[in-house]
């Protein structure tokens, strides 16, 4: 945005009247570009980023859902705020385009008034989020100095104590809404009509707020883990089979909501370990849950399990979006993502591999990843001892063994 101008709009429309003239009429407040369909807005977006796109749905060589998708597949715009209209666009369409990720709605024929206080309120919502994922950075920030600086165990301790006591506090208010919340999907679905689209509309809401509850979850598993107050329930002769077939009940949903193929491959069905079996659960969960988020629709996933001398391997295996070379040091780290992915999108904190890998460390096991790159899809490998006896506790040093940036994000939480 240049100095003294207002925010800058890119108008994607294919009737050429009908786009010169909103530009005209929008130029008072906005810097106005324009584009006949998604090609040239593309064009548009490399010469200058704008702070909001309008783009029809309906147009040729490229439409506006396929323009939206590239938009949010490219790190560069995927916080753009995108606002679609249409007056021919079927409904599967407008619903297909809030799926990728639209943040608005207008339908033809509206007025200029109309579409002037709709672009103005997603553009200060979208302010909003700009400011508070600054403020959020620098806090994050300073809590890493602070980290940093930090070297008596009594500090970290009370450190350790603001944080738990900031995690009950969150997942409790977090959990107050998600209640009701849940109980209204209930009656929905009780009282649902056989319109196909009210169906899938609370089949997503459903979707949603299971990963919000698994959120909550998570967040909580982290405090008891830093704090090293995470204990496991460890049963005799637990069968990793049932294990991942439970594992693979609850992903299911997530799994076939975006098209991917899943196979499961035991070749080793009577392999037993010392374990928690319902952490072992949540170990598989999350990886499946990884790899469906991490790959693009339709793809394919392959569950391994087999033995290798005295260890039940477990391989999650997958065809989506792989891991950079520079990243794999990094990809069990706490609040480590990949940003170059849509799937940031999704409300994703970066914490579930991290929880992977101190609950297999806590099994005496081991996580590993592996992938021939970008695009090239990705490997994690579980390995646990057969029948080994497991600790309950984590130990006292691993809050300790925990690097700077990582103690740092715990602080702050």
């Amino acid at each position: 945005m240049s100095p003294n101008a207002g925010p800058r709009i890119l108008f994607v429309e294919d009737d050429a009247t009908l786009r010169n003239h909103l530009a005209e009429q929008l130029s008072d407040e906005y810097v106005v570009d324009s584009a006949g369909n998604g090609i040239e807005a593309l064009r548009v977006v490399m010469r200058r980023k704008p702070d909001l796109i309008v783009t029809d749905i309906v147009m040729p060589e490229m439409d506006g859902l396929e323009l939206l998708r590239i938009l949010r597949s490219e790190p560069g715009t995927q916080g753009l705020p995108v606002l679609l209209i249409s007056g021919r666009a079927e409904e599967a369409q407008r619903i297909e385009g809030f799926r990728e990720g639209a943040d608005g709605y207008l339908a033809k024929p509206y007025s200029v008034g109309e579409l002037r206080a709709v672009v103005g309120s997603m553009l200060q919502a979208a302010g909003y989020r700009t400011e508070t994922a600054r403020r959020e950075a620098r806090e994050l920030a300073l809590a890493e100095r602070a980290s940093l600086l930090e070297g008596m165990t009594e500090t970290l301790r009370e450190a350790d104590r603001r944080k738990s006591e900031f995690l009950a506090l969150l997942a409790h208010e977090l959990r107050n809404p998600l209640a009701p919340i849940g109980n209204g999907l209930k009656i929905l679905r009780l009282s649902a009509t056989p319109d196909p689209v009210m169906g899938r509309t609370v089949d997503m809401m459903e979707r949603q707020l299971k990963h919000l509850v698994r959120l909550v979850d998570d967040l909580l598993d982290v405090g008891r883990i830093t704090s090293g107050k995470l204990q496991l329930r460890p049963q005799q002769g637990v069968r990793v089979k049932d294990v991942l077939e439970t594992a693979v009940e609850s992903t299911r949903s997530l799994i076939e909501s975006r098209g991917h193929q899943l196979s499961v491959e035991i070749r080793a069905p009577d392999l037993t370990v010392e374990a928690d079996p319902d952490r072992l659960v949540q170990v598989f969960s999350n990886l499946l849950t990884n790899s469906a988020k991490y790959t693009e629709r339709g793809g394919a996933i392959r569950l391994i399990l087999e033995r290798e001398d005295e260890e039940a391997v477990v391989a999650v295996v997958d065809n989506g979006i792989g891991i950079p070379a520079k990243s794999i040091a990094t990809v069990f780290e706490m609040f480590s993502q990949l940003g170059s992915h849509p799937s940031r999108a999704e409300g994703g904190l970066g914490i579930g591999l991290a929880l992977v890998q101190r609950l297999v460390q806590m099994h005496k096991g081991a996580v590993t990843a592996a992938s021939e790159g970008v695009g090239k899809g990705s490997t994690f490998t579980v390995r646990l001892p057969l029948d080994a006896p497991v600790n309950t506790e984590l130990p006292v040093t691993a809050a300790a063994a925990l690097s700077a940036p990582q103690q740092a994000a715990a602080d702050f939480l």
